[in-house]
């Protein structure tokens, strides 16, 4: 089987139909891919639709668990995937006509531990759709052979969705999403992209991401967004320990562990509860920004190695000139 599709379920019963029949709409033998649905404690009807696919489907698979948020849901359909490779798609997304096959197709051509593809982005409240490449710059990256350090301000890294992950090479490296935190995706992608061997980026579109007007966690931040990040930064120094052993290595998780440090800055959040726990970090988020300055001033990246001197020099220095 080449292909798991991994879909955790949690109130989503507005939009779960259409994500199944973006799936088995599309003429792909049922051999070739199976559909992993992880009923994540929804209160809702979702399962009710889902159960609906299963009289028909025999390739679709559910696994019912209480609410353990949208990590331990997908790690939880990683432990029966039988796929060469796994793609972790939401329920309120849909896949693009032929996209089951066009990535099955890029399986065959090319071992990759990791495949990006372009993606549609689709306005829920105005139906209006772009596409939003994976490559930033650096066009030539496209259906080239790239590790890491190539990819380096020249890709999107988020969300997962964008992304299929050879199910070997995940299992080798016992890569799984980091439970009970927001923003997820990007913990998990620099840690699998750092360990990669091989990374190719495919100009096609398989994947249609609704852009939510409510109810989605990116529409709802709160404190908790602030107390992942953080989760997520311990989780890179301690990744970084043991996993980077020269300059090269170092730099690169510093990189992103410096990202992270500018994204709780320049958040939306405002409020007493936010601005006290800025102050209570401020010389850990300095710290961190003199490692990030080092990082990309060795990478001649001048524009972010002074907004990493920014934060040196005071942290809400920062947000006030780059949020």
């Amino acid at each position: 089987m080449q292909l798991s599709i991994i879909i955790p379920i949690y109130k989503v019963e507005k939009y779960i139909e259409g994500t199944l029949n973006s799936i088995f709409n599309q003429k792909v033998n049922s051999d070739k891919y199976e559909v992993i649905v992880i009923n994540d404690g929804t209160p809702d009807d979702s399962m009710a639709i889902v159960n609906k696919f299963t009289t028909l489907y025999s390739n679709l698979h559910i696994i019912n668990q209480k609410n353990q948020g949208l990590s331990c849901a997908r790690n939880a359909g990683l432990t029966i995937a039988n796929g060469d490779y796994i793609w972790f798609v939401d329920s309120d997304d849909q896949l693009s006509d032929g996209s089951i096959e066009q990535v099955i197709q890029c399986t065959t051509e090319t071992v990759a531990d990791i495949i990006g593809f372009d993606m549609i982005r689709v306005d829920e409240s105005t139906g209006n759709e772009d596409i939003q490449q994976v490559v930033i710059k650096g066009k030539a990256i496209y259906n080239k052979p790239c590790i890491c350090y190539d990819l380096v301000g020249k890709v999107h890294n988020a969300p997962v969705q964008r992304f299929i992950f050879r199910h070997s090479f995940l299992a080798e490296y016992k890569i799984i999403f980091y439970p009970h935190i927001i923003h997820e995706d990007q913990e998990f992608n620099t840690r699998a992209f750092f360990l990669a061997k091989k990374i190719i980026m495919v100009p096609i579109t398989p994947y249609r991401y609704l852009l939510r007007t409510s109810g989605s966690i990116m529409a709802t931040l709160n404190m908790h967004s602030i107390e992942s990040r953080m989760i997520t930064i311990d989780s890179f120094l301690h990744f970084k320990a043991k996993h980077a052993h020269n300059a090269k290595e170092n730099r690169y998780i510093d990189n992103d562990i410096f990202f992270v440090v500018c994204s709780i800055l320049s958040t939306s959040i405002e409020g007493n509860a936010y601005y006290d726990y800025i102050r209570k970090y401020y010389n850990y988020y300095r710290s961190l920004a003199w490692q990030g300055f080092k990082a990309n001033l060795a990478s001649l990246r001048i524009k972010r190695a002074i907004k990493a001197l920014c934060i040196c020099i005071h942290p809400l220095l920062y947000r006030e000139l780059f949020k």
